[in-house]
């Protein structure tokens, strides 16, 4: 179990991200609380859950796309100059 902080270091994010992380729901966590008041207390999270946020944002490599074919235009001649 790890506490925000350390889940923060973890995932290389600060701890105000992990946090948002936490209260919108994407991260699964305990809160340990010795009163009992549900949202209250110590924010505890699991390494396999804070991995698996962290892999939803993982992105694929892309393959490069292939450059244009040139495009043939006419040439055009200019009378008005010379070379």
């Amino acid at each position: 179990m790890l506490t925000v902080k350390q889940a923060a270091a973890h995932a290389c994010v600060c701890e105000s991200i992990t946090r948002a992380w936490v209260k919108r729901g994407l991260l699964p966590h305990f809160r340990m609380s010795a009163s009992g008041k549900p949202g209250q207390g110590k924010i505890l999270i699991q390494v396999e859950d804070l991995d698996g946020v962290m892999a939803g944002f993982k992105l694929g490599a892309k393959e490069p796309e292939p450059a244009p074919a040139p495009v043939n235009r006419p040439r055009s001649t200019f009378k008005h100059l010379k070379f």
